[in-house]
């Protein structure tokens, strides 16, 4: 888990990879086809899948491909 400084939020960065995987698994997507879908290169969201915090417009393009709100991963 990471701290953001300013508002003291904790974004919860193993269930947001767990979230992006367990989808990718449910839908028999690719890397690359998610890339596709979702304009974010397939590398960078192999990295965010191991757990590198990813930029907030990065963030935001994976959250709206999950279908959640992005409250949902800070606490």
């Amino acid at each position: 888990m990471h701290i953001f400084a300013q508002r003291k939020m904790i974004f919860d960065i193993e269930q947001f990879s767990k979230d992006i995987k367990r989808k990718r698994y449910f839908k028999s997507r690719t890397l690359k086809y998610v890339g596709k879908e979702t304009g974010v290169s397939f590398a960078v969201i192999s990295r965010v899948e191991r757990g590198q915090v990813p930029n907030i417009e990065t963030f935001t393009k994976l959250c709206t491909w999950l279908g959640e709100e992005s409250n949902r991963y800070f606490k």
